[in-house]
């Protein structure tokens, strides 16, 4: 399974407070809404808590690179095959995929395919807008 965020700052500084006022690690849990393995973790060893290395495969773009891929994509017509041509990152299509599917501020939908408006339509909204404009 994967790990979650470490603690930030504030939340490191609540549990010490609370620890210091004997509160159940549970009862710490449950104030700053995180799991009770955390703060026990966190408590077992506070001067080495977050110094472990986090390991895994490494990604496969650099921070630059995924930023041009969201500054391509921010256009909504192109496809992800066309974001990444236009981007000029050396990667395959699903990663591309799935940094634009994974940005929070960045929201694709499919475009809504039109047929043309036929001979008939035309004329039918010509008709309506000369009856409304007079």
């Amino acid at each position: 399974m994967p790990r979650g965020e470490h603690l930030k700052e504030t939340e490191i500084n609540i549990i010490k407070i609370l620890h210091s006022e004997n509160y159940s690690k549970v009862k710490i849990a449950k104030i700053i809404k995180r799991s009770h393995r955390v703060v026990r973790i966190f408590l077992k060893d506070p001067e080495n808590y977050g110094k472990e290395k986090r390991t895994g495969r490494p990604k496969a773009t650099t921070p630059r690179e995924r930023r041009s891929i969201l500054r391509v994509a921010s256009n909504p017509a192109l496809t992800a095959r066309q974001i990444l041509a236009e981007a000029g990152v050396s990667t395959n299509l699903r990663n591309v995929q799935r940094i634009i599917h994974d940005c929070e501020y960045l929201e694709r939908k499919k475009l809504q395919r039109k047929p043309p408006l036929s001979d008939k339509h035309k004329l039918v909204r010509l008709q309506f807008a000369k009856d409304h404009v007079q």
